[in-house]
């Protein structure tokens, strides 16, 4: 055999054998050729000529599975404590709008409880005044003392009272009133 024909065998049969290895690592989808074919044109030509096509889709007809990540255990663990610490935010500002509405409008304190015997009284008195002054007397007392008062006054001073106050506020108590009193105090008809 020539010298030439034996370099020549030398150097093409290693090139031979690691294109056989090539090829067949492709096909087993050891090494990403369909990436390489789709990268490099000429390539993606000579793998189809040798029967290489894309493993992208499985003979079955699904896709293949997804590499297994490393780290999908930390992220769902980062997930895990993001959804918490942003439920825990959540929280914390509903806490706070609520903190912040209570200091807006505080709760009304208890109105203190009235006395009948001091309510009689003081009816007794109003009923002894003008009712322009009662009215403006009135306008600064809470309702309830105010319609507790007007129930122990006569019939006649009740009127012109009611007939001194606007429409609006006469209605309304005129219409507390008339509600049934929450544990009021027997009261006593006093007619003028």
């Amino acid at each position: 055999m020539p010298k030439a024909v034996k370099i020549l065998a030398l150097l093409l049969l290693p090139l031979v054998l690691a294109g056989g290895v090539f090829v067949g690592l492709v096909k087993k989808n050891v090494l990403p050729g369909h990436k390489w074919a789709a990268q490099h044109g000429p390539l993606g030509i000579a793998m189809k000529l040798m029967g290489i096509r894309p493993a992208l889709v499985k003979k079955s007809g699904r896709a293949p599975a997804p590499s297994t990540d490393p780290l999908a255990a930390e992220k769902q663990a980062l997930q895990a404590e993001q959804q918490a610490l942003a439920k825990e935010q959540s929280d914390w500002q509903a806490q706070k709008q609520q903190e912040e509405q209570a200091l807006q409008h505080p709760a009304a304190p208890p109105a203190p409880a009235i006395d009948p015997q001091q309510i009689a009284r003081l009816a007794d008195i109003y009923g002894k005044m003008d009712s322009a002054t009662i009215i403006k007397i009135f306008s600064k007392m809470p309702d309830a003392e105010e319609v507790a008062l007007l129930r122990q006054m006569s019939g006649r001073k009740v009127a012109h009272v009611l007939a001194g106050l606007g429409p609006d506020r006469a209605a309304q108590i005129t219409g507390e009133l008339a509600a049934a009193p929450a544990a009021a105090p027997q009261q006593t008809a006093m007619t003028q």
